[in-house]
């Protein structure tokens, strides 16, 4: 932004005061560009707002599932058909610990920089979204936090058998 304004500011700076007239523009152009630069812009927002309110939904819609997936593995897994009378509190541990590790993995794989976000260039796009991964606490420390969570829900021989 501040490139562009001195470019623009050099530009006007030089067609006053030097009288280059060479550098004059007529408008009919510049308007027409400008509109169909303003449709492309537009058409282009509405397709971003697009993916993050599809983004939203999905992850909302996994949310509730997990809710209800939760309801449902402390309502249906008892001992209405059987004889035993072991303890089903372990196996609802077990089934709830092993999907909360299954959204620690699906956020971490959803958080790994893919091409289009230039974070592997050095450019201040690359260095912004670096300082937003250190803001959110996104990056190698929380990776290993977030694998020594992941092996507590599932258990050492579990998470062991998973990583081979």
């Amino acid at each position: 932004m501040i490139w562009i304004t001195l470019w623009v500011s050099l530009v006007a700076f030089a067609y006053k005061f030097f009288h280059l007239e060479w550098l004059r523009i007529p408008w009919t152009p510049v308007a027409v560009i400008g509109t169909a630069v303003a449709f492309y812009i537009g058409f282009k927002n509405n397709q971003a707002y697009d993916r993050l309110w599809e983004a939203r939904k999905i992850w909302g819609a996994i949310v509730n599932s997990s809710r209800a997936w939760g309801s449902t593995v402390k309502g249906f897994v008892s001992h209405q058909f059987t004889d035993t009378k072991t303890p089903l509190q372990p196996v609802h541990q077990t089934l709830i610990h092993r999907h909360i590790s299954w959204l620690y993995i699906l956020r971490r794989q959803l958080l790994i920089p893919t091409s289009w976000e230039h974070i592997q260039q050095n450019t201040m796009v690359a260095k912004t979204t670096r300082k937003r991964m250190k803001r959110f606490g996104i990056g190698e420390e929380e990776t290993q936090l977030i694998e020594e969570r992941i092996e507590k829900l599932l258990g050492s021989d579990t998470y062991q058998s998973l990583n081979q």
